[in-house]
């Protein structure tokens, strides 16, 4: 045999087991995301696969099965081709786009020799690639980018009010105030809001490592009065990012000083209390 004929023969084999393996990690994502989205979002699930289910019957009729296995634990890749066309119809993103955007920023937020499995076969999504996912799958729905600020925008929204009314005024966050912890990764991505031990193992591991950062915004009974605290160490530009997300939800800047934070601060409660 030539050496260019065995030359060609080695690139045809490595271009379809690289397809192959594609393919297969697509498609393992793919029932993953479906196992994921049956407990995240249950309506969302069933309307993706009813949607789905009559497309293949239409496509296939009724005598090809829509499962890769006997058990009926994973759906055969033709199923998930056409599931795939549902889910866009859905939130404007496929399974494939959804979950390859998400791996992305889980790479650039944290490290690029993270996994977005908990375990090696790929059936179930860690902790962290689910907070992230949550978050794009949230803003997927609503028609909205998935940007750093929108995430931040969506994940402060849905959590900041619950962790608030459950803080006590005073103590370490000073008279009349609240304190809500964060952490963010180094693309400036809030990715978990409230008190740290609250956390999944998973998070905790990865604040541990420093691939994770801590911030606090201190808050007056009046949201619109705030500060926010980040290490000394953070960047003029992420801290910047932060201020001008938690901006837009609280609907002013953050306080420049102790100071002015303080004498609002009494402000805002002296007229909750009618003074």
């Amino acid at each position: 045999m030539s050496l260019f004929i065995r030359k060609t023969f080695f690139s045809k084999f490595l271009f379809s087991f690289f397809i192959f393996s594609s393919l297969s990690f697509a498609e393992d994502t793919r029932n993953t995301f479906l196992s994921w989205l049956s407990k995240e979002d249950p309506a969302l699930n069933k309307e993706i696969i009813e949607d789905t289910n009559q497309k293949f019957r239409a496509k296939y009729g009724l005598f090809k099965t829509r499962f890769s296995d006997f058990k009926k634990t994973e759906w055969d890749a033709s199923f998930l081709d056409l599931a795939e066309e549902s889910l866009e119809k859905k939130t404007g993103k496929t399974i494939t786009e959804l979950c390859n955007t998400t791996n992305a920023q889980l790479k650039s937020g944290i490290s690029t020799s993270i996994s977005r499995f908990s375990d090696p076969s790929k059936s179930q999504f860690s902790s962290l690639f689910s907070t992230y996912l949550s978050t794009n799958l949230a803003l997927s729905k609503a028609g909205r980018s998935l940007g750093i600020s929108e995430a931040n925008e969506e994940i402060w929204k849905n959590n900041v009010n619950r962790i608030a009314a459950n803080e006590s005024m005073g103590g370490n966050a000073g008279d009349g105030a609240v304190a809500v912890n964060f952490l963010f990764d180094k693309m400036g991505r809030i990715v978990f809001v409230g008190n740290f031990q609250d956390a999944s193992e998973e998070i905790k591991a990865q604040y541990a490592s420093k691939r994770l950062t801590d911030g606090t915004v201190r808050y007056a009974v009046d949201k619109k009065v705030w500060q926010l605290f980040t290490p000394s160490n953070t960047t003029p530009a992420l801290k910047d990012q932060l201020s001008r997300d938690l901006a837009r939800h609280n609907g002013a800047p953050p306080q420049a000083s102790n100071a002015s934070f303080q004498i609002q601060c009494n402000l805002a409660l002296r007229k909750l209390m009618g003074r």
